[in-house]
């Protein structure tokens, strides 16, 4: 299908978007000659009128930025005028678009002309002879250029314009591989409704392959009419620009827009997605797009034909994502699609779950972490067992029932002997007068019980411990998944400035493989670094008791997070000298074992032994002694009754009977089993001793280990700060310098995978210093972020006291401080 010219500009032309991206190889400053200055000390005066459809809020800073650019260009040789005269524009007009470019050619002051719009732009091609030197930059569908350009040169006289290679159809192709719409809406300024109903044939042709429909949505100033008109059900948005906007005023319609749930492609690409809108296929080209244009004006000014110079801008298409979006209006974008596109937005779509912060993570654990939970029943049942042990040592009272039956002539061969049967009923009472090995192990119960409570001491300061190490790294899993990301983005600017060289004709296919194939392998440590992030989540999960699946929103950590200030600051206050910090590791390690639940719970468990050992010893001499009640009653008798006669003294059984015990029991000889006994009971209080030495060793060994660690990564932070500046500042500049083909690709690979390993070096470096500083405080017994502020004053002001009697006594004594 053929289009004549000014049906295509109706069509496919979109003046002056704000299309941001990576700069092309044409971006390379000419260098202006330098010109005399007037005789007066003025500077030559260059007037440059914007003649333009109408006013476009939305091209303010577009037409800033070649402002701005074009002042660097001329390098203050030249007092730049730019003008935007009401008579230099249209007024959203057609009619009027040839009044407005020749009031501007006829304006004696005006020196070049800067065209802005599709109007203004057809004036100057079709109808008025351009007697000025007139230039702009238009975004165009690669299929029609052609028509307007031969050799990559303008046929226009003295017209210079830029023409990009934004195709609309590969838009719609692009949006229908996302969408499977049914109607699609076309949104565009009223101005050009007739123009773009004929877009709209052309996109029907388009899209025939889906049987679609194509509906006009008019983009006024007011963001609200506009969305009036968009149906609840609208299948899909196509946007084009809306210039009649402010940027304020952009973004309510985007949010509306996605308020209704609809997919939307924007035609300015990226700049579009980053505020919301869920696709678009260009990156952002603003200021390149700014460059080009006042780099063509400056070339103009120096005696350039407009006609001499290049008339395309490339632009590599590459599929832009938002997934903030795309999670709002419930879109789920395909993964073969994820693969390929650069996703926006894509970690804060992921902050999803329950905000959680670091104190947040370690309450919980103290609640619900199951080492924790079983440590704590093994404590209650330790308790258990201490009052088990008491049981023996109270009274005892039991209720006693017997019932006796003989036959009668046992019953006659007696004296008194009573009925054939008999029941009675009583009860006995006993108490421990003295016995060592029960007391001895109520002893020993309770010294069990203390080193149970202190093992549940130390599962509390492992737990704690566990969580916060474990939200460390759940969040620096995070970051390192930005930092991979990050560096992708990198690469694909990279690539595009590969191809954009291949296409000039200044590098080879190679550079353009070697880019396609680094893109490849970053891509892959995107879905590494994702993969990490879960599988930390999961640890952090475990370590909380939380359900496996369960998704948190972490606070970010620093090195100013209140839940370090006295570690990260105030000890680093404290040790301001080599000797000093010495005098702090030695205040460490003091602290340290003191505190030390673990040494704690071993020395208790060695005075249950010795309590045991020193019973077994008294065993020889010190007898148990036992005192007992007894008292039956006979309730009842049955069968023949048989009493003596004849017999002095013979009376009928009294039915109470009573008795009283004392009993004293000392073991004469065992077969030598309690020498024996006490053999080995010394073997496991020696044992126990070792192993108090061996914990109080592995205590200190700890905490020097947490101080060393700590040590190298806070220095580490500083050196991977540094490294990681002076890598991207050598990434900026072998940038440039491969954009301007001075240096290779392979400088150029270098340089980027060198800032991306320092980018990471200098984020594990923090989290790695707090990892250390959590590990330091559980080698002491004490976190600041589960005390309180008076129990950290009173940590921070022991260990001040320390180091200052420490230096004390050293001067005094003539001690040298350590260097």
């Amino acid at each position: 299908m053929s289009f004549p010219l000014p049906l295509f500009f109706r069509v496919l032309s979109i003046a002056l978007l704000l299309l941001p991206m990576s700069a092309s190889a044409q971006d390379i400053f000419v260098e202006t000659p330098v010109e005399q200055a007037l005789p007066d000390g003025m500077l030559p005066e260059i007037q440059i009128a914007f003649v333009r459809d109408g006013n476009a809020p939305l091209l303010e800073g577009f037409q800033d930025t070649i402002e701005s650019e074009l002042g660097k260009l001329t390098d203050g040789r030249y007092h730049l005028v730019f003008r935007d005269d009401e008579d230099f524009s249209a007024g959203w007009d057609e009619a009027l678009a040839d009044d407005a470019l020749i009031a501007a050619l006829e304006d004696p002051d005006v020196d070049y002309i800067m065209l802005q719009g599709l109007f203004v732009l057809q004036a100057a091609m079709d109808d008025i002879e351009l007697t000025k030197p007139a230039t702009g930059a238009f975004l165009q569908d690669p299929t029609f250029t052609g028509v307007l350009v031969q050799d990559n040169r303008s046929l226009v006289p003295n017209l210079s314009f830029v023409m990009s290679e934004h195709s609309i159809r590969k838009d719609i192709e692009e949006f229908a591989k996302l969408v499977d719409f049914q109607t699609l809406y076309l949104a565009a300024v009223p101005a050009y409704d007739k123009d773009v109903a004929c877009v709209a044939s052309l996109l029907l042709d388009i899209v025939a392959d889906h049987g679609c429909d194509v509906v006009f949505l008019p983009l006024t100033d007011d963001p609200e009419e506009t969305l009036a008109q968009l149906p609840e059900d609208a299948d899909a948005v196509y946007l084009f620009p809306p210039y009649l906007m402010t940027e304020d005023e952009v973004q309510p319609l985007i949010d509306g827009i996605n308020a209704k749930n609809v997919p939307s492609f924007a035609f300015w690409g990226e700049p579009a997605v980053r505020q919301g809108v869920l696709a678009g296929d260009i990156p952002d080209v603003e200021r390149q797009l700014a460059r080009r244009t006042a780099l063509n004006l400056q070339q103009i000014i120096q005696g350039v034909s407009p006609n001499d110079l290049p008339a395309t801008f490339p632009i590599e298409n590459r599929l832009f994502l938002n997934v903030l979006t795309a999670k709002n209006i419930g879109y789920a974008i395909p993964f073969d699609i994820t693969y390929d596109a650069t996703l926006i937005n894509a970690k804060e779509a992921e902050a999803v779950g329950t905000p959680l912060t670091m104190i947040d993570a370690v309450d919980m654990a103290l609640r619900e972490n199951y080492e924790l939970l079983q440590q704590e029943q093994t404590t209650i049942q330790s308790y258990g067992d201490k009052r088990l042990a008491l049981s023996p040592l109270l009274p005892q009272v039991n209720a006693l029932y017997s019932y006796q039956r003989i036959d009668l002539s046992q019953a006659q061969s007696g004296v008194a002997q009573g009925a054939q049967g008999t029941q009675n009923v009583g009860f006995q009472i006993s108490q421990m007068i003295y016995n060592d090995e029960d007391i001895a192990n109520y002893r020993i119960q309770g010294e069990n019980y203390k080193s149970t409570t202190l093992l549940e001491e130390v599962t509390r300061l492992d737990t704690i411990q566990a969580a916060s190490v474990a939200y460390i790294r759940f969040l620096s899993a995070q970051t390192l998944l930005d930092i991979a990301r990050d560096n992708l983005v990198v690469t694909r600017k990279n690539l595009n400035l590969a191809r954009i060289r291949s296409d000039v004709g200044v590098a080879g296919p190679e550079e353009v493989y070697r880019f396609e194939a680094q893109q490849a392998s970053d891509q892959a440590d995107v879905a590494t670094a994702a993969s990490q992030v879960e599988t930390q989540q999961v640890a952090l999960n475990q370590v909380l008791g939380a359900k496996m699946d369960a998704e948190w929103q972490p606070e970010e950590l620093s090195l100013e997070s209140e839940y370090f200030d006295t570690t990260s600051r105030r000890v680093v206050e404290l040790v301001s000298t080599d000797a000093r910090y010495d005098r702090f590791r030695l205040f460490s390690l003091q602290y340290a074992t003191s505190r030390s639940p673990e040494i704690e719970a071993v020395a208790a468990t060695i005075r249950g032994q010795e309590i045991s050992l020193g019973q077994k010893r008294r065993s020889f001499y010190i007898p148990d002694a036992t005192a007992s009640f007894q008292y039956n009653n006979v309730v009842g008798r049955d069968g023949q009754q048989v009493f003596a006669t004849g017999i002095p003294g013979a009376t009928t059984p009294d039915d109470d009977t009573w008795a009283l015990l004392l009993q004293a029991d000392l073991p004469i000889f065992e077969g030598g089993s309690r020498v024996f006994d006490i053999v080995r009971q010394k073997a496991v209080v020696r044992g126990l001793r070792y192993s108090e030495d061996i914990t109080r060793r592995l205590v200190q060994q700890r905490t020097l280990e947490a101080l060393f660690s700590l040590e190298a990564s806070y220095a580490d932070i500083r050196f991977s700060d540094i490294a990681a500046d002076r890598a991207q500042l050598n990434l900026d500049i072998v940038t440039e310098k491969y954009q301007a083909g001075s240096v290779n690709i392979v400088d150029l690979l270098d340089a980027q995978n060198e800032a991306f390993v320092q980018k990471q070096n200098a984020a594990l470096a923090i989290y790695n210093f707090l990892e250390d500083l959590v590990d330091y405080m559980r080698s002491v017994n004490w976190y600041e972020f589960t005390s309180t502020m008076s129990e950290n004053e009173d940590w921070i002001n022991q260990a001040a006291v320390f180091i200052e009697r420490e230096a004390d006594e050293s001067a005094h004594s003539g001690a040298p401080h350590a260097n």
